[in-house]
C-alpha cells in the first residue's frame, strides 16, 4: 500500500474514532501514523487538533491520570520536552 494513502486512511480512523469517545484507540491510531512519518506538518496538525477533542473527553469523565499519561505520549510523538 503507498504509504500517503496508508497514511490518509489511518488519520481518518483515527479522528473519526476521537470524534465518537474512543481517546485510546485515536491515540494507537495516531501512534501508528507517526511511526509511517513522524515529520509529515499535515499529520502533526492534525493530531494537535485531535489532542482537544480526547482531553475533552477525559476531562468530561474526571480521568486525570489518562490526561497525564496522554500528555507524556504526545509530548513524546511531537518531540517537545
Amino acid at each position: 500500500m503507498d504509504r500517503a494513502y496508508e497514511m490518509v486512511t489511518i488519520l481518518l480512523d483515527a479522528l473519526a474514532k476521537a470524534n465518537m469517545g474512543d481517546p485510546e484507540g485515536a491515540q494507537r491510531d495516531f501512534e501508528r501514523a507517526f511511526a509511517i512519518d513522524g515529520t509529515d506538518p499535515y499529520l502533526r496538525k492534525t493530531y494537535e487538533d485531535a489532542l482537544l477533542r480526547i482531553f475533552d473527553h477525559y476531562m468530561e469523565r474526571g480521568e486525570w491520570e489518562k490526561i497525564d499519561a496522554l500528555k507524556e505520549r504526545s509530548r513524546r510523538l511531537l518531540g517537545e520536552r
